[in-house]
């Protein structure tokens, strides 16, 4: 028999919570919120809690200052 390996993924970048990004963006956690629910800022769920890409938030900062 042989032994499999464990699946090795290399992320981009970090991910990060509401918490985080809320502070990063100078906004309350449910204004982040809204932002996911109008498809403005992509997330997606583990578990009960949100996560995002700091490359993301990152990018919607750039979008926000462009705009």
């Amino acid at each position: 028999m042989s032994k499999k390996k464990p699946l090795k993924i290399k992320w981009p970048d970090r991910l990060v919570g509401k918490p985080y990004a809320a502070q990063t963006l100078g906004v309350s956690e449910r204004t982040v919120r809204r932002l996911i629910d109008s498809g403005d800022l992509p997330a997606f769920k583990v578990g009960a809690q949100w996560r995002l890409l700091e490359s993301d938030l990152a990018a919607y900062v750039a979008a926000q200052r462009s705009a």
